[in-house]
């Protein structure tokens, strides 16, 4: 978890960090209604929280500015 949050605050600052707490709540509570529903979590249920988060996280990155991202520069600079 360190090196996550590590990674997400140096890629995108402090929307990284937002990203990444946003993405564990939804997985935390996805974990607790399937365990609740199922009595427990089976392989299943890990794959299936794994592909939500992974579209969450890519829907929301969308969202983050382009400033935030450390390695982002201008393709093209309008000379002048």
């Amino acid at each position: 978890l360190a090196c996550t949050l590590i990674i997400s605050l140096l890629a995108a600052g402090i929307p990284g960090i937002a990203l990444l707490l946003a993405v564990s709540l939804l997985a935390w509570a996805i974990g607790a209604w399937a365990s609740k529903l199922l009595g427990g979590l089976t392989g299943d249920v890990y794959g299936a929280v794994n592909e939500v988060m992974e579209t969450a996280v890519l829907v929301l990155a969308v969202f983050i500015p382009a400033r935030f991202f450390i390695w982002v520069q201008p393709a093209f600079t309008f000379p002048g």
